[in-house]
């Protein structure tokens, strides 16, 4: 079997390759199957993206209102969780190949006062079918925290911890590596089935 390495069409790295393979400059289309329940044509690759507070939300800076708009032409669809409770509906109902989280996220919309970061990866932990979910840490710690934090979420089931993404890069790369390990570093030819 012919293995090609995807890279994505951003800053470093030169595009993927032939057919089907990777994303930087060659032209690939989006599979025409739907996700469940949307009527939304479904990416090759679809990751939920979970901010934190509305308020980061709403700045257009934030890496969660960035990636969305960043992976929609590279054939990668990004479904939007404004809290916890909202991510665990999603990857219960949609093909979520992966799952990004602000550690500050809301456990539920009317109480944004109560983060949900950890508490959603106890929950998503339990699931039946669980993509790899991967914490973002917006928040200057002290680096003995950060190290709590990060041994603390691995122990639960994270795939990775991003410390306070400078740039976009950080939350590609991750991308990356869970397209390398999960999907032997190509595009999924299906996405996961949702559960009936």
């Amino acid at each position: 079997m012919l293995s090609m390495r995807i890279e994505f069409g951003f800053g470093g790295g030169g595009g993927g390759g032939g057919e089907g393979g990777g994303v930087g400059g060659v032209a690939n289309h989006a599979a025409s199957h739907e996700p469940s329940g949307t009527g939304v044509k479904a990416a090759r690759f679809n990751v939920l993206v979970a901010g934190g507070s509305d308020d980061q939300q709403r700045e257009s800076l934030h890496w969660s209102a960035q990636l969305p708009r960043l992976l929609e032409p590279q054939g990668v669809h990004a479904f939007v969780a404004r809290c916890g409770k909202e991510v665990v509906s999603l990857v219960e109902q949609e093909a979520i190949h992966a799952a990004l989280v602000d550690l500050s996220v809301p456990r539920d919309a009317s109480d944004a006062s109560d983060p949900g970061g950890m508490w959603l990866l106890r929950v998503c932990r339990r699931l039946p079918r669980r993509p790899p979910l991967v914490i973002v840490n917006g928040s200057r710690q002290p680096q003995r925290q950060a190290q709590r934090l990060l041994n603390e979420a691995l122990r639960h089931g994270a795939f990775a911890v991003v410390n306070q993404p400078q740039s976009l890069e950080a939350l590609l790369a991750v991308i990356r590596r869970i397209l390398d390990r999960q999907h032997q570093g190509q595009w999924p030819k299906q996405p996961p089935t949702p559960p009936l």
